[in-house]
């Protein structure tokens, strides 16, 4: 049904990177049961998404953590970065860190 709709829309998904996970409220509760030890987790826009419990009363809750995939990218692009600008007096590279 997904694939009729996304057509509809002239959308399309990689049948490669496509596939179905189980995630919500008993995720986890049913990953244990079935011999995982957590529930499986996507990326989505940067950042990993997990299910976990909420507040002390153990509400369920869709918590997100940087993308290790994204972070590892942008520590190569500051690398490269921070070697084409290592002449520059510290004050302007301490200046242009911070505000980016």
């Amino acid at each position: 049904m997904l694939k009729k709709r996304l057509k509809q829309l002239g959308l399309e998904f990689a049948e490669d990177k496509t596939r179905l996970i189980e995630f919500g409220r008993f995720a986890s509760e049913n990953c244990r049961k079935n011999g995982k030890n957590k529930s499986d987790t996507f990326d989505f826009l940067g950042f990993t998404h997990y299910c976990s419990k909420g507040n002390k009363y153990g509400n369920f809750r869709v918590k997100r953590k940087t993308s290790k995939k994204k972070f590892k990218q942008k520590i190569q692009e500051f690398k490269v970065w921070i070697k084409e600008h290592r002449n520059e007096p510290l004050k302007e590279i301490i200046a242009t860190v911070k505000r980016n």
